[in-house]
């Protein structure tokens, strides 16, 4: 008798070392996914704020309506995309960039007159959005026609025409 209960309290303890053992597996499997999502959350966090933000497009600061213009960006990362804000609620589509160390150019014409902010704005290959650039200020200004000829003043007077008569 004494032997089938020396060997009862071997196999209790065996039973207690085994659910001491699943237990703190599963301890450690919680604590795992608790402290991999805790680091996964911060990852997000950190790339989710992409703090790149691109230098504003090259182009005529001045001009007037209804000619086309160009702005230029310059980019290294292949793969990335770009679009332009033309400032009057327009954008460009997204410019897929497809080699390194190249120039992205788009044409755009205003047909108000006014001063508008062109800016440009990068998506990395992961799909992440940069903020948008500094704008380039531009004033599109009224063509002078003083005689309503439907020539510019400047270019009368370049081919010595007089700008007041039509």
């Amino acid at each position: 008798m004494l032997k089938k209960a020396d060997n009862l309290n071997k196999n209790e303890i065996k039973l207690g070392l085994n659910y001491l053992k699943s237990t703190l597996v599963i301890v450690l499997i919680v604590f795992s996914i608790i402290i991999m999502f805790y680091c996964y959350n911060d990852i997000h966090i950190i790339a989710g704020s992409n703090p790149y933000t691109p230098a504003s497009p090259s182009g005529n600061s001045t001009g007037e309506i209804n000619v086309d213009y160009e702005y230029v960006i310059y980019t290294i990362e292949v793969g990335s995309s770009w679009i332009f804000d033309w400032g009057d609620g327009n954008f460009s589509d997204w410019v897929r960039v497809e080699e390194s160390d190249t120039f992205i150019s788009q044409t755009y014409r205003w047909d108000s007159y006014g001063v508008y902010e062109v800016r440009v704005k990068q998506k990395s290959i992961y799909s992440m959005e940069s903020e948008w650039s500094l704008p380039l200020v531009v004033t599109i200004t009224p063509v002078l026609d003083l005689d309503g000829d439907g020539w510019n003043n400047d270019v009368e007077k370049a081919y010595g025409k007089d700008s007041e008569d039509p």
